[in-house]
């Protein structure tokens, strides 16, 4: 009885043996396979990266060429949807103040809008009486009458 014992130990050890060194080569086998995997994973990021930079040159070379052609770049825009603001030397309240000087009688709204515009002031907007009509609240004017707008003295 004694030797059928040690008969089943030994042949459950040895079964316990093989079934580590199994496990063990398994997980050489996976981990063999997991770094052919990062290897592939890391060659594919390479190619992407050169075919980024090739289209990146090839977008500039066409927006240079775009940009002689036409005078416009395809660059986006980040100031909205009509285009950059447009930059002006005075301020509004400025240009209306020296539109104003001399004009005794005043001018409306409208009027002003015309003068100011004529004047220079660069502007993208639809509807620019409104801008007019806040400016004449800000600045050194006075109402003479219903919508009629005059330089303080």
């Amino acid at each position: 009885m004694a030797k059928d014992t040690l008969k089943v130990a030994t042949a459950t050890t040895t079964a316990i043996e093989q079934a580590e060194a199994e496990a063990q080569a398994n997980r050489e086998k996976l981990e063999k396979l997991k770094q052919a995997r990062i290897q592939e994973i890391n060659q594919t990021l390479a190619q992407c990266d050169e075919e980024e930079k090739k289209i990146a040159s090839t977008r500039k070379a066409l927006d240079a060429e775009l940009t002689a052609l036409t005078g416009k770049s395809s660059k986006r825009r980040t100031t909205g949807r009509r285009g950059p603001r447009p930059k002006n030397s005075k301020p509004l309240v400025d240009v209306i103040v020296s539109v104003l000087k001399g004009k005794k009688k005043g001018m409306s709204v409208k009027d002003l809008c015309a003068a100011v515009i004529a004047a220079g002031y660069n502007t993208s907007s639809d509807n620019f009486s409104p801008m007019v009509s806040q400016a004449l609240k800000k600045g050194p004017f006075k109402k003479l009458s219903r919508g009629i707008y005059a330089v303080e003295k």
